[in-house]
């Protein structure tokens, strides 16, 4: 079972993010140029806005699930910044279900947006690692080795690059939102 989750989860997962990282350059282009793409950048601008809750939920549920299937389930144990990296990412999930059941999400982005910079942090770091980079300091004397790479996808995702995806999704998602509803 473990193997199966292995061989079909990291895969799936590691295409994700790749997509992701795709669609994150179309949006900026959509943002920062709306005019070339006409009425189809304005919509998808539209679209982000009035979904930003749907997407920030999928993107923390997907982390949440995904951390402690690969820790619990299949076994990776997870290093002092993987924690790191998880405590910034599970109480985002809990604000975001918070905010859309109390229908508040706008007023919570902030927090949000706050919680995704020190998670961007430790996992741009834990990737800079991962990807050969030098340690600044030691990163535990007696757990799991930082660097230690369960798995590489396509040459460079890891499961910090994937938790960095995400932050940086979350990050630009709420501070969209952010900056949209202080100019309505």
């Amino acid at each position: 079972m473990t193997e199966f989750i292995i061989s079909s989860m990291t895969p799936i997962l590691s295409w994700l993010t790749v997509l992701s990282h795709g669609v994150m350059l179309i949006v900026v282009f959509v943002y920062v140029f709306p005019q070339w793409f006409g009425k189809a950048g304005y919509f998808v601008r539209h679209l982000i806005h009035i979904h930003v809750d749907i997407i920030i939920l999928a993107l923390t549920g997907f982390s949440v699930v995904g951390s402690l299937l690969y820790s619990n389930l299949i076994g990776f144990d997870p290093c002092s910044l993987c924690w790191w990296e998880r405590i910034f990412i599970y109480p985002t999930l809990i604000i975001v279900l918070i905010a859309m059941i109390r229908k508040e999400v706008p007023k919570l982005m902030p927090y949000v947006f706050g919680l995704s910079l020190p998670g961007i942090i430790f996992s741009g770091y834990h990737t800079y690692l991962q990807l050969g980079g030098k340690a600044f300091s030691a990163c535990s004397s007696t757990g799991v080795d930082c660097a230690k790479i369960y798995f590489i996808e396509f040459g460079y995702v890891t499961l910090p690059t994937m938790a960095l995806t995400a932050y940086i999704i979350i990050a630009a998602v709420s501070l969209l939102s952010i900056i949209r509803n202080r100019i309505s």
